[in-house]
């Protein structure tokens, strides 16, 4: 129940936060109390995932002793503890004190374009092992230890899935669809939220009737349908504006986009829908029974949802993955660039 809160420790927290989610949080409704200094960010199309920014641990104004249970910090869900230089004592006092609610805490070592030795005398991965050993010596045990940047990407996919295997079952979802796409990782976890989405609204539309539209001889509800479509499109991070997509010039998508466009509005879902005759969707519902009970397989408006469903969500598939193979491009031209300086 309620939204997932993320709390983060660092200067960096409102690039952070940006580049994990496909929305700019940090734009959308930042709520500052001036008397405790605590601001939060939700998602711009789902406000279910917080991140939280609080103010310094051990400061003149906010005393350490009281610091936890003045800001609640065993109500989130998640830390990360972002940073890009050594800790101090009282950083490791605090998060030890974290590690001990039991919640999942998360280290980030960000700005990893910039990591070098000024002597020359390490390799990076040689530079990354000292960073990890230094946190450990601080923490007093191994920790979970991303790298990442925020100026190339890179590790931002890994940290993506970090992030994904600390959270609670029940809120994996809220997650996956808010990220942003860095891997093929990622892609997959959310073909599988999707398809969840597909079943439910298929479900949904099988027994509910408020915006009937007939089909051959069933009827099917195009106000959920379109709902279902919305959802798809957030889910795999296209705009809603999905003609603003053209001027990216994205290989291989310009299909896929006008296919998006023309299913996007009722007349084109109605299309999709009759494109799909009773007797093949009663067919192809009928294969999912023992995943969804034999009853509403048996419905065949639940199988022309679930069809229609699946064919816009497969353009959405593919044009995400060819947004993806671009990012990975530019991530790797990024790299390159900063490996030259």
């Amino acid at each position: 129940a309620g939204g997932t809160a993320i709390y983060l420790t660092s200067p960096c927290f409102v690039i952070l936060s940006n580049k994990l989610v496909k929305n700019n949080v940090a734009e959308v409704s930042p709520r500052t109390d001036t008397t405790t200094e605590r601001a939060s960010y939700s998602t711009e199309e789902h406000k279910d995932i917080y991140f939280v920014d609080l103010p310094g641990y051990g400061t003149r104004r906010f005393d350490p002793t009281s610091f936890m249970q003045q800001f609640g910090i065993d109500s989130f869900d998640l830390y990360l503890c972002v940073f890009n230089g050594k800790f101090t004592a009282l950083d490791s006092d605090f998060l030890t004190s974290v590690r001990k609610t039991g919640k999942p805490c998360i280290f980030v070592r960000n700005q990893i374009d910039a990591l070098h030795d000024t002597v020359g005398a390490s390799t990076r991965e040689q530079l990354k092992a000292e960073i990890a050993n230094d946190v450990k010596a601080h923490i007093g045990e191994d920790v979970q230890l991303f790298f990442t940047s925020c100026l190339t990407n890179e590790g931002l996919g890994d940290l993506v899935i970090g992030i994904f295997n600390n959270l609670a079952d029940a809120k994996k979802s809220r997650w996956i669809r808010n990220a942003e796409a860095y891997s093929e990782d990622i892609l997959q976890k959310k073909d599988a939220h999707a398809e969840d989405l597909i079943r439910l609204y298929a479900g949904l539309s099988a027994v509910n009737g408020l915006n009937p539209i007939p089909v051959g001889d069933v009827t099917i509800d195009i106000g959920i349908l379109l709902r279902l479509f919305d959802q798809l499109r957030v889910v795999y991070g296209i705009p809603e504006d999905v003609a603003s997509l053209e001027d990216q010039m994205i290989p291989g998508a310009a299909h896929l986009i006008g296919d998006l466009l023309i299913y996007a509005g009722r007349e084109g879902a109605i299309q999709l829908l009759k494109s799909f005759g009773s007797r093949q969707a009663a067919k192809q519902a009928s294969k999912l029974a023992p995943f969804i009970g034999s009853a509403i397989a048996s419905v065949a408006g639940y199988g022309i949802t679930y069809l229609a469903g699946r064919q816009y969500c497969d353009k959405c598939k593919k044009l995400a993955r060819a947004v993806l193979q671009r990012t990975i491009k530019r991530m790797g031209e990024n790299k390159a660039a900063h490996a030259d300086r």
